[in-house]
């Protein structure tokens, strides 16, 4: 098999192009791609959520402990978990694209009811 063949067979259930500007042979979506799809770019992720369900439930709304030691590398490992989810959320929506087409971001079911709940949760 040649490599065009091959690249298209790997790139079938992708859109011809993400947020409107890159296509698959494109330098930026290109490795994007390969990394969204390695499986230990999705072991890395899932560890990722588990330590975050841990330091949540290490929270407290007692008084005096945002304040405490413990509180507040609780509130900096949040920060920290913000910015891998949102990096995480960058490679993938350059890679797969955002909505409009089949496989991309958001046509996931889980990533678009969770996307407005975050919203909620945040505000």
């Amino acid at each position: 098999m040649s490599d065009s063949a091959c690249a298209q067979e790997v790139n079938r259930d992708l859109a011809p192009t993400s947020l409107f500007l890159f296509g698959t042979e494109n330098v930026v979506r290109k490795p994007l791609i390969r990394l969204v799809r390695w499986p230990m770019f999705e072991w890395f992720m899932l560890t990722v959520i588990l330590a975050n369900c841990v330091t949540l439930a290490m929270y407290s709304n007692k008084p005096g402990f945002p304040e405490s030691a413990v509180g507040i590398a609780t509130q900096q490992a949040n920060v920290c978990f913000i910015a891998i989810f949102l990096a995480e959320a960058a490679c993938k929506i350059l890679a797969l694209g955002f909505v409009l087409e089949k496989h991309m971001y958001l046509r996931d079911g889980a990533r678009a009811a969770f996307m407005p709940s975050l919203s909620c949760l945040h505000a």
